[in-house]
């Protein structure tokens, strides 16, 4: 994954560290250091499972949700976002946008190089399970809801 190169299931700070320098914030070794230290939390030991690592970050996404809506659309959201960072990285040298082409590729059962509201919903359900343990609530994953998700994040107004 994306943090996790070892895929060993958790983050190291030298795998942490290697990531944040790629971005290119400008921040030093000794600026990560504390920083990793505060996402370890009160763990004694030097790595953080990755699933609890990336539930530490929110993750950011641009579409419009009334506000009424928006909590529980944001938790969905943001878990796609983590389980996507975390399922999709540099393993083996494929790269992160290949990798989430070949997700896309898979989840359009028509070949027709967009997702269907079904076909989105279908692949969000396929990860239901991931998406649960990185915090969001099971009511927010029925099928009805996810429709509803699927229609904040459609761009082509069509069903």
């Amino acid at each position: 994954a994306l943090f996790d190169r070892d895929c060993s299931g958790t983050v190291s700070f030298d795998e942490f560290r290697e990531v944040m320098e790629s971005f290119d914030l400008g921040l030093s070794r000794q600026q990560l250091g504390p920083f990793f230290r505060a996402l370890l939390g009160n763990s004694a030991d030097k790595k953080i499972n990755v699933v609890e690592f990336l539930s530490r970050f929110d993750v950011v996404f641009g579409g419009h949700v009334h506000s009424e809506d928006a909590k529980w659309i944001h938790e969905v959201l943001s878990g796609l976002g983590k389980l996507y960072l975390a399922q999709c990285g540099d393993d083996e040298g494929e790269s992160t946008a290949r990798t989430l082409l070949d997700r896309f590729e898979k989840a359009d059962t028509d070949g027709n190089g967009t997702l269907s509201l079904t076909e989105f919903v279908r692949e969000i359900q396929h990860w239901k399970t991931y998406l649960e343990r990185l915090g969001v609530s099971p009511s927010y994953l029925t099928e009805d809801k996810l429709f509803e998700v699927a229609k904040v994040v459609d761009i082509s107004g069509e069903e």
